[in-house]
């Protein structure tokens, strides 16, 4: 079996820079987190206040169209029937 060569020794300038390389993205990666984090929880804030606006529309929209339609049964049910058969009068 061959032995392995020595290893290479590397620049103290090149492991400098390549450490403080790694510094500098630890810390920009935390940076830009702590920046992104705020503005999702902004995001959020704002679409929670839209969905209180927006549900409280849509009650009111199914409310309207549940009176509609129980006004449309009861008038169906209460006319009196327009023929033989003993049909309900239905709406043309």
């Amino acid at each position: 079996m061959s032995s392995l060569p020595e290893p290479i020794k590397v620049s103290p300038l090149i492991r400098l820079a390549r450490w403080s390389l790694l510094a500098a993205g630890i810390f920009y990666g935390y940076t830009r987190q702590s920046f992104l984090a705020k503005r999702e929880k902004r995001i959020r804030l704002e679409e929670a206040k839209r969905k209180i606006i927006r549900d409280a529309k849509l009650k009111e929209q199914r409310r309207i169209a549940s009176e509609r339609d129980i006004a449309d049964l009861s008038r169906m049910f209460t006319e009196p029937a327009s023929g033989s058969g003993g049909q309900c009068a239905r709406r043309k």
